[in-house]
């Protein structure tokens, strides 16, 4: 259905981790009509789009669902709670 491969998913009013959303979801993730339990729809999340770049950990195994990218803490949505301290990238 999308033509690219999603790098995570959206649901739940949180963001998961393709493996998770796979084993949730299966065939129904190539339904662009699939929606959560809230009555969301399910959409993927492709590497162009916008994201946090502290990361994001997936909402059922708690794992990375988005890997964190380097930055400066002062670009960060997080400020001083930043996941990846700028020392740490250097």
């Amino acid at each position: 259905m999308f033509g690219h491969t999603p790098i995570a998913w959206q649901y739940e009013a949180s963001v998961h981790c393709v493996s998770c959303a796979e084993a949730r979801w299966g065939e129904s993730l190539n339904d662009e009509h699939t929606v959560d339990r809230e009555g969301n729809t399910v959409y993927p999340i492709f590497d162009w789009d916008e994201v946090n770049l502290c990361g994001e950990s997936c909402g059922t195994c708690l794992n990375w669902a988005i890997e964190p990218a380097y930055h400066e803490p002062s670009s960060c949505l997080l400020g001083t709670d930043c996941r990846l301290p700028y020392s740490a990238a250097l």
